[in-house]
């Protein structure tokens, strides 16, 4: 079950990359959409016995927003939809897979921002690196 709201999160992503190269933003019920499967996949670790690390990881969740809320004039630097995916991230993945979900996002952020600044005058398009980011994570739990 774990997996299929992981896949459904991905299928989201992807609608919502091709919207992100297009219109430069997201649709809403799509954002709504992803966090509402990104909530399900920590009941679903919860529920499997990864307790282990809820409070913690709720806690790192918490700071992020409270720090991305502390810099709100300076919104052209964050986009307040990535912030929030990505703390949902922090919560929903287990810490092995937060982790190269990070690491993975770092290095294809850098290459997208290298590749597409002078089209997108700038601006990274961040929801097709979630989107690869998150099949990485999906190819990784299958082998």
């Amino acid at each position: 079950m774990y997996l299929v709201s992981r896949v459904i999160i991905a299928i989201l992503l992807l609608v919502s990359s091709f919207e992100d190269f297009k219109n430069s933003s997201i649709r809403l019920k799509l954002l709504v959409g992803i966090l509402f499967w990104q909530v399900v996949s920590f009941f679903i670790n919860f529920i499997n016995d990864y307790k282990y690390l809820l409070f913690e990881r709720v806690i790192l969740a918490s700071a992020v927003i409270f720090v991305y809320f502390l810099f709100i004039r300076k919104r052209e630097l964050l986009g307040e939809a990535d912030v929030i995916f990505v703390s949902m991230q922090l919560i929903s993945l287990r810490v092995q897979d937060f982790l190269v979900f990070w690491f993975s996002h770092l290095i294809l952020a850098l290459a997208f921002s290298l590749l597409f600044y002078k089209r997108f005058k700038g601006r990274t398009p961040m929801y097709p690196i979630y989107f690869v980011s998150e099949v990485i994570l999906i190819i990784r739990r299958l082998i």
